[in-house]
């Protein structure tokens, strides 16, 4: 009885990280885009790990995406430890539109997904580049 009580603090952190993990995904938008675009295939690409993106309801995903890049489209999935909730994605080409945003003093790039299009996804003008350049030099195919 002891180990459990002594296990308990563990348990409820766990607990506490699961829910808000579920909780992001839903709130971001994360889990409504997966219903379309959710990938269970290993991707071949470039990618970027430690990449940022915001989300609807002010949702950041700081340095915890990865974002691959082909000729067929784009791969995003988040780090591992916050995957809960959070499935791989790959969005085509044809269902992606891309608009330059200024915000302040930073560039941005807002994405829109043809087929949930009222979730924003906003990235640096320096990713959307390295995105560019990955589709181009992609040799995957």
């Amino acid at each position: 009885m002891k180990e459990f009580i002594d296990a308990y603090p563990v348990l409820i952190f766990i607990g506490i990280w699961i829910v808000v993990m579920i909780l992001s995904a839903k709130l971001s938008g994360w889990q409504t885009i997966a219903r379309y675009y959710r990938s269970d295939s290993p991707f071949h690409g470039v990618r970027f790990r430690f990449q940022g993106a915001r989300m609807r309801f002010w949702t950041n995903y700081n340095s915890s995406l990865t974002v691959g890049a082909n000729k067929m489209g784009i791969h995003l999935s988040v780090w591992f430890l916050s995957r809960i909730g959070h499935p791989p994605l790959f969005i085509p080409w044809r269902d992606i539109t891309m608009t330059d945003r200024k915000k302040l003093f930073v560039r941005q790039v807002a994405l829109q997904f043809a087929r949930c299009p009222s979730i924003p996804f906003v990235i640096t003008r320096r990713l959307a580049d390295k995105i560019a350049q990955a589709k181009e030099d992609d040799g995957s195919l």
